[in-house]
């Protein structure tokens, strides 16, 4: 098969021509991948649609002479269903901790369980080996023992099995191999929410170019996470670090923790950490009436969210 190019050249030996799409200016563009076999090896290349007059296919037309294919290109149809990359963080969760049960002597624990609710606000920030990294301000509101407790932490988020992205394609129907055959009709798509477009003005009705820009989200994007910060104490009885007998026993209330979860389809999150609260509480002193002392509580337990995006 022989290539007839626009200026007159001919590529002669072209052993196949596919309709392909090439980005040129930032948008993609109509085009032909002609195939070659010279000395033993295989090479192609792509040119652009308008740059190609006609097909020669040697023994195909009567008496041997060749069949002459005109080269045009095809209607394009175009749909826009990407929305913007989601690099937000923004989550309401409720939440559940168990710690086992109480065996202190002065009780400074609490029945088990705690339970809270909890906001997150913030945005991915990097991307580690394709992966979305995301870093947020976490505010708490815990209930432990009657007890109202508020951590506030920075929360760092790795999220797993690749990044949302905007993906663009484009496809041929009903093949990329038809030239001037019978007309294929592309109308159906406009009720999809393509629209045709106005690329050129002589096109080939035989084959249609079928072009979206639509966002991609893998479905299972599991994500690992650690949290650290401050614990405040909302006013409760036994509150502070005065008055006390052994003000300098008061520890750094903090809070560490690690864990991991899984989306909930698109609305929200599913996680389980582990989490170690240092916490304080004043109780009266049982040697010395009328006065307080400070008991340590490092709490060790496992939490379980669920969260919403807002």
């Amino acid at each position: 098969m022989d290539v007839v190019l626009v200026n007159g050249e001919v590529l002669r030996g072209c052993r196949s021509a596919l309709r392909v799409s090439s980005e040129r200016g930032g948008s993609l563009r109509q085009a032909l991948r002609l195939a070659f076999i010279e000395d033993g090896r295989c090479h192609d290349t792509t040119l652009p649609i308008e740059a190609v007059r006609e097909l020669r296919i040697s023994s195909i037309g009567g008496r041997g002479a060749p069949r002459t294919v005109r080269v045009r290109p095809v209607p394009s149809l175009y749909r826009e269903q990407a929305e913007a990359l989601p690099t937000g963080l923004f989550e309401l969760s409720a939440l559940a901790g168990y710690a086992g049960p109480d065996d202190s002597q002065r009780s400074i624990g609490f029945e088990s369980a705690y339970f809270g609710l909890a906001l997150l606000w913030g945005g991915t920030i990097a991307q580690v080996f394709d992966n979305d990294f995301a870093l947020a301000i976490a505010g708490e509101a815990l209930l432990e023992g009657g007890r109202l407790r508020l951590p506030l932490m920075l929360h760092g988020r790795l999220t797993l099995s690749g990044s949302p992205r905007i993906e663009r394609s484009a496809r041929y129907e009903p093949s990329a191999c038809v030239y001037y055959g019978d007309t294929a009709d592309w109308r159906h798509l406009l009720e999809q929410g393509y629209e045709l477009e106005p690329s050129y003005s002589v096109t080939d009705s035989s084959s249609y170019l079928v072009q979206s820009r639509e966002l991609l989200q893998p479905g299972f994007r599991p994500f690992l996470f650690v949290e650290a910060g401050y614990v405040f104490d909302a006013g409760f009885d036994g509150s502070g670090r005065n008055p006390s007998v052994n003000a300098e026993d008061y520890n750094l209330p903090l809070l560490l923790s690690g864990g991991a979860g899984l989306p909930l389809w698109h609305w929200g999150t599913l996680s389980l950490a582990y989490r170690l609260m240092l916490l304080n509480l004043r109780t009266e002193c049982p040697e010395c009436p009328g006065k307080f002392v400070i008991n340590n509580n490092d709490v060790h337990s496992a939490v379980l969210k669920i969260g919403w995006n807002l």
